[in-house]
């Protein structure tokens, strides 16, 4: 969202000043870019998957990298091979654990 304005921004002052030459602001956008892949990557270290149950209780969170990496323990794996998939939000997984 700060690059999208900050694009605004510029553009409506290099229209409004008399000159022709065009100052060089590159190196924000660069810098806003930096700053955004910096903050995706610290979330996605912190992504979790998330079990709930059936009554929307949470059961149990995983890391994301966990278990992407499939280094659980066998309890979370028991846990995951009951549950089924819900949905992705925000980098978050959630899975509902099935009644047996």
């Amino acid at each position: 969202m700060k690059i999208l304005l900050l694009n605004l921004m510029m553009s409506v002052s290099i229209h409004a000043n008399e000159t022709n030459a065009v100052d060089d602001y590159t190196w924000v956008l660069d810098e806003l870019n930096a700053e955004a892949t910096e903050m995706v990557m610290t979330n996605f270290d912190e992504s979790k998957v998330k079990i709930f149950d059936a009554a929307g209780n949470l059961m149990k969170e995983i890391l994301k990298s966990d278990f992407d990496e499939n280094s659980m323990n066998n309890s979370e794996y028991r846990l995951i091979a009951k549950s089924a998939f819900m949905f992705d939000y925000l980098g978050d997984s959630y899975f509902l654990l099935e009644d047996n």
